[in-house]
This record gives C-alpha cells, sequence and structure tokens, in this order.
C-alpha cells in the first residue's frame, strides 16, 4: 500500500512541474477514483482469499488452498473486467457530473494508461 501511494504523490508531484492546474486536478481525481472503485474491491476481495488460503494451508489441504488460489485469480479477473469497462466510459460519467471537459479527458487517459499496473497490482496482492 506504501508503494502504491507513493507511486500515486510521483504521479502529482511530476504533474504539478508542469504548471497545468488541468493535468493536476485531472490526477486528484483519478487517484481518488482508483482508490475508491479498484483499491476497495483489491483489498476487500484479496483479504477474503487470503483468510480463506491461509485456513486451507494451516490444515495441510493444498488441494483447497490451489482451488481458493485459482478462483481468486478467476474472480478478480471478472472484477477487474467490470471496472476497466467503467474506467473505460469515465469520461462521459466525469461530464455528466458536470467536471471540467478537459479535466474529464485528462482522467480518463490517466486512468487508461494506469491500468495495467492497477491490474498487476491486484495479481500480486492475491
Amino acid at each position: 500500500m506504501v508503494v502504491f501511494n507513493f507511486q500515486q504523490m510521483c504521479n502529482l508531484y511530476f504533474m504539478g512541474h508542469l504548471g497545468d492546474s488541468s493535468m493536476i486536478a485531472a490526477i486528484g481525481l483519478g487517484n481518488l477514483i482508483q482508490q475508491m472503485l479498484v483499491m476497495g474491491v483489491i483489498f476487500g476481495f484479496n483479504s477474503t482469499c487470503e483468510n480463506e488460503m491461509s485456513k486451507a494451508f494451516g490444515a495441510k489441504n493444498l488441494r483447497n488452498l490451489s482451488l481458493y488460489f485459482n478462483r481468486g485469480k478467476l474472480v478478480l479477473t471478472l472484477a477487474f473486467a467490470f471496472i476497466f469497462v467503467a474506467i473505460f466510459n469515465i469520461e462521459k460519467m466525469l461530464i455528466k457530473c458536470e467536471q471540467d471537459p478537459r479535466v474529464s479527458k485528462y482522467t480518463a487517459n490517466y486512468m487508461l494508461w494506469y491500468f495495467p499496473g492497477l491490474l498487476t497490482y491486484g495479481y500480486c496482492d492475491l
């Protein structure tokens, strides 16, 4: 979690040096959406999987351990499919929420480019 927050701070820091307030707003808005939409799903789901996998490992039931792990990857992939659809349409959603169109465009671009990192983070956290 510390590394993830450090990445977000670095993104905000470097965009701040460009001097465009719309980009700074887009990074802040994108980070907020990532925390609410993506990280909540990742941490909630992966915490449940870690609990079940720990119980299976403690009971020396390696078959259930691998079953929980593989099912966890499958469900996480399905969850990320729905999250990708939401991120793909985030610009339209933000404009309907009366955000500045320029900030909405930058936020959508930031979220789309950051998505592979979120996907990797979700799988590595499992």
